[in-house]
């Protein structure tokens, strides 16, 4: 009878391991490289943030390497241009935005949508901070 207890406390162990949700990140990326992520983007400048309001990062520019963009250019997140989670409600930021701060410079590897033009960008496009 004690082994059968034990089983079944074996048993409800691992049941409830496996059952209990985790906290998990769904945004994970290869490493890229600097040609990598340059051959992907649709435009590539260097950038200081000046503004973040609603899923939006509107910067300065210092440089443009690659692509068309205006002296001040303003991207959006990766879920302020997704679809609305439920009618009425729509995300402004994912698990793969980059982490953007006012203030701060960034070279910036953006994709831009053919249709709306808009430009987006996430923690696997190669974007990072200027040092």
């Amino acid at each position: 009878m004690r082994k059968l207890v034990l089983i079944l406390a074996f048993f409800v162990a691992i049941i409830a391991l496996v059952a209990v949700p985790r906290s998990a990140s769904a945004c994970m990326c290869m490493p890229v490289t600097a040609e990598k992520a340059l051959a992907n983007a649709d435009v590539v400048f260097i950038g200081r943030v000046t503004n973040i309001r609603d899923g939006h990062i509107e910067f300065e520019l210092v440089a443009v390497w690659k692509g068309r963009a205006t002296s001040t250019t303003t991207l959006a997140t990766l879920a302020s241009v997704a679809p609305e989670i439920k009618p009425g409600f729509k995300a402004v930021w994912n698990s793969c935005d980059f982490p953007f701060h006012v203030g701060e410079e960034y070279v910036v590897y953006a994709r831009q949508d053919p249709q709306t033009q808009v430009l987006t960008t996430s923690i696997c496009s190669g974007t990072k901070a200027k040092i």
